[in-house]
């Protein structure tokens, strides 16, 4: 039987790992860079019982091909979107993910977006390299309200900021749990309606997945200010730009991927109220450490309950 792997390591995972965050692991085994298509991946976790996996997807032929394996450590927070889950259960395969790790990364960069949309930091660069020295007029995060859509740690990090800095911060949904003083879960209807910056935090089974988002925008208040986490790719775009021309969005801040790239055509491009920023909200040392630390300790608990 073939040692535990780590099979698909990254190059901006590479960058931080650490011999001391395996050491635990004796005869771990790594390979550096995602394998070039799923037959590459099979050949990685064929022939071993435990093994930790970046962001390769499991799919039901690659669990059908390896069947000594028995778990897999998955670095990502959600499982539905990386695995066939069916086809694990069936076969009894134990796959867990590590969860959010980049909530501290994530929430400072929601709350940076809604403040650069807050004051006007976007269109002042592309001005001010235009010649046009026109002061804007800004606005203050303090006094306004604040909506945080969706659950999760990230969401939970992104109302505290927002709170400490003076907000009005209201949630939805509902679930149990501590919040900052000043923070009240709500509604989503009324939350809508009066919310001056909504921060989306994207989740399927929750009312707040890409897909739905614009759904929201019949109840909105206005003029909001609409910060999205993750990448938008399943939005409807022309929903989002009649939203954003109409004025009921005042500004969208989002993280865009290569699909929106790949059409210079698209008006999200070139609209003043739009700021596009790569999806790395999550990428920082301490969460990449974050995360590769708690990577290792679940497939280092893996092999403890079930044995190497």
């Amino acid at each position: 039987m073939k040692p535990p792997a780590f099979v698909d390591c990254p190059g901006i995972l590479s960058e931080r790992l650490s011999p001391d965050m395996y050491s635990d692991i004796p005869g771990l085994e790594i390979f550096h860079g995602a394998p070039a298509d799923e037959e590459g991946l099979i050949d990685r976790l064929r022939g071993r019982r435990h093994a930790m996996v970046s962001s390769g997807h499991l799919s039901r032929r690659v669990l059908d091909h390896c069947p000594e394996l028995e778990t897999v450590a998955h670095l990502c927070s959600r499982l539905e979107d990386h695995a066939d889950l069916a086809a694990a259960a069936r076969r009894n395969l134990r796959i867990e993910c590590v969860g959010e790790t980049g909530d501290r990364s994530v929430a400072e960069h929601m709350v940076t977006l809604a403040l650069c949309a807050l004051k006007h930091i976007g269109e002042t660069d592309r001005a001010l390299r235009r010649g046009d020295t026109a002061l804007p007029r800004g606005e203050e995060i303090r006094g306004k309200v604040f909506g945080v859509l969706g659950d999760g740690r990230g969401s939970d990090e992104t109302a505290r900021l927002a709170d400490a800095l003076g907000a009005t911060v209201m949630r939805w949904p509902e679930r149990p749990g501590a919040m900052p003083e000043g923070t009240r879960w709500a509604a989503l209807d009324e939350i809508l309606a009066t919310a001056d910056i909504l921060s989306v935090h994207p989740s399927q089974g929750n009312g707040t997945d890409s897909e739905t988002i614009t759904r929201f925008f019949d109840g909105i208040k206005p003029g909001v200010i609409l910060v999205i986490a993750g990448r938008a790719r399943a939005m409807d775009q022309a929903a989002l730009i009649e939203a954003l021309q109409s004025g009921r969005v005042a500004h969208l801040a989002c993280e865009f991927g290569p699909e929106l790239v790949a059409d210079p055509a698209s008006p999200l491009l070139t609209m003043g109220n739009v700021t596009c920023v790569s999806p790395s909200s999550w990428l920082t040392p301490s969460a990449v450490d974050r995360l590769l630390t708690s990577g290792f300790r679940l497939l280092a608990r893996h092999i403890a309950i079930y044995g190497n």
